[in-house]
C-alpha cells in the first residue's frame, strides 16, 4: 500500500493500521503487567489479570505463563475495540470515491468499509518486540541462570525506574544476551513471542473479514517509548523502544549477517500485514573493490532464507549529526526511516536521534 503493509493491488481494502486510527499493540507494557501482578507501572494502577509478581515466580517458565495469559487478556480488548470502532465508524465514514477504484464494491453495490471490496482485511502491528525480547532475556539471564540479584532486586529496580541500582541496569544492559547476535536463547525467545502474536492476531476476524499481523512502526516507536515504563533490559521511563523487527538500538554487536540471522526466526511468512527491518550500513562497506559483491550475497541470503523486506540506509552517524548541526549543509541528505524515504533536515529531530543510533554496520566478510 505504498509503506510495509501488503495489499492486493486495486482489489483489496487492506485496513492496514486498525479502523479509523492507528493502532499498535505494545508488547514492553504488557510484560510490565506480566511482572507485577497486572498494575503498570507507569499509573500504578490494575489494569491486567492478576498473574502475580516476578517477586514471586520461581522459574522462568511461571513468567511465560503470565506473560501468555496478560497477552490473551488484553488481545480481546484489542480485538473488542476494532469491532466497536469499525461497527461506529463505517456509518460515518464511507469512502464512495475510493469504493469507486476497487474491485468488487461497484459490482456488490457495497462500500468498501462494508466489506465490498474482493479482498478484506484489518492490520494490527506490534511495537517494540526486540525490546520485550531483550527484557525477557535480562530476567532469565540475571534471576533465574546466574543468579545475580533476585525477582524481588529486579522488580523494585525497574518500577524505580532504576534510580540507586545502577549497577544492575549496567549487567542487564550490557551483560544479558540481546536479539540480534545470532544469539539462540535470544533468537528463541524473539520467535517465541513473534508466534504467539501472529498465531493469534491471524485466527482473528472483524466485521468485514481476516486480521493480519503486523511488525513495524515506522517512527511510532517514539511516541509508544515515551508511553512506556522503565523495561528490564536497563532502558529507562519514556525512552525509545525498538523499531520495527530491527534490533534494540546499539544491542547488535556482532555484524549484519547475525542481524539478518535473528530477524529471519520472527518467521515473516506469518506477517501477511508486514514486517519491517531497518537497517544501516557504513560506506566503508562499499569502497572495497568486493563490497558490492559482498553486498549482494548478503541480501541473497537474507531473502533466500525467508527475509521479507530490508530497508536500508547507506551512511554514518557522523554524517547524520553533521546534518543536525549545519542543515543548510545536507539539503539534499535522503534517508530511509521505515518503508518510506525522507528528507533527514525535514524530520523532527527525535525521529532524527532515533535514526542516528542505529548501528553503522561494517561487512567484515
Amino acid at each position: 500500500m505504498g509503506c510495509v503493509e501488503l495489499t492486493s493491488s486495486g482489489c483489496e481494502f487492506g485496513n492496514i493500521s486498525g479502523p479509523f486510527s492507528r493502532s499498535y499493540f505494545n508488547l514492553n507494557n504488557l510484560l510490565l503487567q506480566a511482572i507485577n501482578n497486572g498494575v503498570n507501572p507507569m499509573n500504578g494502577r490494575q489494569a491486567g489479570l492478576q498473574t502475580g509478581s516476578l517477586a514471586e515466580m520461581r522459574s522462568f517458565q511461571e513468567l511465560l505463563n503470565a506473560f501468555e495469559k496478560q497477552f490473551h487478556f488484553f488481545m480481546d480488548w484489542q480485538q473488542a475495540m476494532f469491532v466497536i470502532l469499525e461497527r461506529a465508524g463505517n456509518s460515518r465514514m464511507p469512502l464512495p470515491a475510493a469504493s469507486a477504484t476497487i474491485d468488487g464494491c461497484l459490482e456488490s453495490g457495497t462500500d468498501m468499509v462494508y466489506g465490498g471490496a474482493k479482498y478484506n482485511s484489518t492490520g494490527l502491528s506490534c511495537h517494540g518486540i526486540a525490546t520485550a525480547v531483550d527484557s525477557l532475556c535480562a530476567i532469565k539471564y540475571l534471576v533465574f541462570d546466574q543468579k545475580r540479584c533476585t525477582g524481588r532486586e529486579l522488580l523494585d529496580a525497574v518500577c524505580a525506574d532504576w534510580k540507586g541500582c545502577e549497577a544492575l541496569r549496567l549487567a542487564a544492559e550490557h551483560e544479558a544476551p540481546k536479539y540480534g547476535n545470532g544469539d539462540a536463547d535470544a533468537d528463541a525467545l524473539a520467535a517465541w513471542l513473534s508466534d504467539l502474536f501472529t498465531q493469534r492476531v491471524n485466527r482473528m476476524r472483524g466485521p468485514r473479514g481476516p486480521y493480519r499481523a503486523g511488525i513495524y512502526s515506522a517512527g511510532g516507536n517514539l511516541a509508544t517509548g515515551r508511553a512506556t515504563w522503565a523495561t528490564p533490559d536497563g532502558r529507562r521511563s519514556r525512552e525509545v523502544v525498538s523499531d520495527g523487527a530491527s534490533p534494540t538500538h546499539g544491542a547488535d554487536r556482532n555484524g549484519p549477517l547475525c542481524v539478518l540471522r535473528s530477524v529471519l526466526c520472527m518467521h515473516a511468512e506469518n506477517y501477511p500485514n508486514g514486517l519491517q527491518f531497518c537497517i544501516r550500513f557504513h560506506p566503508s562497506c562499499f569502497e572495497r573493490s568486493d563490497g558490492p559483491e559482498k553486498f549482494r550475497a548478503l541480501l541473497r541470503t537474507f531473502f533466500e532464507g525467508g527475509g521479507m523486506q530490508l530497508q536500508m540506509n547507506v551512511t554514518d552517524a557522523e554524517t547524520l549529526r553533521a546534518a543536525q548541526a549545519h542543515p543548510e549543509d545536507y539539503r539534499d541528505l535522503v534517508v530511509r526511516v521505515a518503508g518510506f524515504s525522507a528528507y533527514f533536515i525535514e524530520l523532527h529531530r527525535d525521529l532524527q536521534n532515533d535514526i542516528i543510533l542505529r548501528t553503522d554496520h561494517r561487512m567484515n566478510l
